[in-house]
């Protein structure tokens, strides 16, 4: 039995089964070299092996092999770059006619270019020949490639039905990392596993970290990003693993298809929220919690209510507008190996109509007013948003109707009644950090030399319902002007009058 020989990763990631074909992806040539190196130092002396290397002699990694350490039999062999194509294609043939291979193990180090005289079909038929060869022979081979490691690993995905193991060592969140597609060995399967990687004294071992005794779940598509165009401000794809898309069909079709992938969004009007949220919900319900969605907001167009929405259904992150690329991009990066750990709900339509505010705003009745509130925080068991209910007291020398026309509630799911004596504001989808901004808003002069003291209700059965106000005048929806309240003293209110003026006289003030 053959093994990776990398200190503290598991049995059922590091052995090496017989007639298995497993391959290792790196970023440089020198990691793929450490690996190799570990392999082999790990050999005991009844062993056999065979190290094939391409475009560069097989010193550069046995050099850095101590002499009392290693199998008791190892061939090198190299070949030519140039000749990577034909004497991959022969590798077999020859392997079989110059050596009896049976029962070794079989290094081969290439870059990754190497194979790209193959395409997917081709590829696909190379990886299971070889696969059924080595069975033939119970031997087992392990391919170190190096360079363009998301561009190789994605196609040998495809190719799983006939590799043993596929993994991939990149660097990332301050470290290297080892990220296992699959593995095959005689203790089972093992896939979506990840975990860190740290030098000592020139060997690559696995980080002994409490959290990696359940490695969080990973996929080839790790680092890719999928993005709308808009949202890199006209920069061109920043690396081979970004994808840039103009039209918003096939960047949603592409995210389809990704399990672990960070697909970046954009929303410029308040108009897309809705159809937003529907596309991540459905993104989040059939791809799962290893998805990093991201919106990014190229307009000052998202509400506190509409962030909410888009991370109840599945956003993983919202960039606001005016957020520099650069620190967009530090942003995109913190997410990296992060699940989301939200609860989505069942329901997608109930959702929308939950954390959408009621056609309502203005003065209701109080009887009214209570119904619809009491309807509202009784619906909202999801905790997604807060809502805020205040009691209002009018400062002693002004009167209700006073105060009424200075109020202007604009926004729908806003509502006021007057009960008790007292003012009643309700404000959909505000958190008490935004009372002072949402009530200077609301209110024309200053609110708190409007009101002597204010408290904030958790619900409605302090509102005294006996003898409450019957005004039932609702504020004008379109304007978002109160409705004229009469007044308690003052001066006489002004009525227009409609005056023609003569198209025929040249002095302006000359009326018929």
């Amino acid at each position: 039995m053959f093994s990776l020989a990398i200190p503290r990763l598991w049995d059922e990631w590091a052995q090496l089964r017989a007639g298995g074909l497993y391959w290792q992806v790196c970023e440089r040539a020198g990691e793929a070299d450490a690996l190799c190196r570990q392999v082999l130092a790990g050999m005991t002396a009844s062993q056999r092996a065979l190290l094939l290397t391409c475009g560069r002699g097989p010193q550069a990694i046995l050099q850095g092999l101590p002499a009392e350490l290693g199998p008791g039999e190892l061939i090198p062999l190299e070949f030519s770059a140039a000749g990577a194509p034909a004497a991959l294609r022969a590798l077999a043939r020859d392997l079989q006619r110059r050596f009896a291979p049976r029962q070794r193990l079989l290094l081969l180090s290439a870059p990754a270019a190497a194979w790209s005289a193959f395409d997917d079909a081709q590829l696909a038929r190379w990886c299971r020949e070889l696969s059924d060869w080595l069975q033939r022979q119970s031997c087992t081979l392990l391919i170190y490639s190096h360079g363009e490691p998301q561009a190789i690993a994605a196609r040998l995905l495809a190719c799983n039905d006939a590799l043993s193991g596929l993994a991939q060592l990149y660097s990332g969140r301050g470290g290297l990392r080892y990220l296992l597609h699959f593995w095959r060995t005689a203790l089972g399967v093992r896939a979506g596993g990840e975990v860190d990687m740290a030098r000592e004294d020139g060997v690559l071992v696995c980080r002994p970290e409490s959290e990696q005794g359940s490695p969080g779940a990973a996929a080839s598509d790790l680092q890719l990003c999928l993005a709308a165009r808009a949202v890199l401000e006209g920069a061109p794809p920043l690396s081979a693993h970004w994808q840039l898309f103009d039209a918003e069909a096939a960047l949603l079709a592409a995210a389809m298809r990704a399990t672990a992938a960070s697909v970046i969004l954009r929303i410029d009007s308040n108009e897309q929220v809705g159809e937003l949220a529907r596309q991540i919900y459905e993104l989040r319900r059939q791809r799962g919690r290893a998805l990093k969605v991201v919106v990014r907001e190229l307009s000052a167009c998202l509400r506190y209510l509409d962030e909410q929405l888009l991370l109840v259904c599945g956003a993983s992150l919202i960039v606001p507008y005016g957020t520099a690329l650069s620190r967009f991009l530090t942003l995109l990066d913190s997410l990296q190996g992060q699940l989301w750990t939200r609860s989505l709900p069942d329901d997608f339509e109930q959702t929308l109509k939950r954390l959408r505010p009621p056609p309502l705003r203005g003065l209701l009745p109080a009887p009214r007013f209570v119904e619809v509130v009491r309807g509202i925080l009784d619906a909202g068991g999801g905790g997604e948003v807060s809502h805020l209910l205040l009691r209002l007291k009018v400062v002693d020398g002004l009167a209700l109707p006073q105060v009424l026309g200075q109020c202007r509630l604009r926004r729908y799911g806003d509502m006021a009644c007057v009960a008790g004596g007292e003012l009643y504001l309700f404000l959909f989808a505000c958190r008490a950090n935004a009372l002072e901004s949402a009530l200077g808003n609301i209110f024309r002069l200053s609110w708190r030399e409007l009101f002597a003291a204010h408290e904030i209700l958790v619900d409605t059965r302090s509102i005294p319902l006996d003898g409450a106000s019957a005004t039932s005048t609702p504020l004008p929806a379109l304007r978002g002007e109160p409705a004229p309240a009469p007044a308690a003293s003052g001066p006489v209110r002004l009525t227009p009058v409609r005056v023609r003026l003569s198209a025929g006289q040249n002095r302006v003030g000359r009326a018929t």
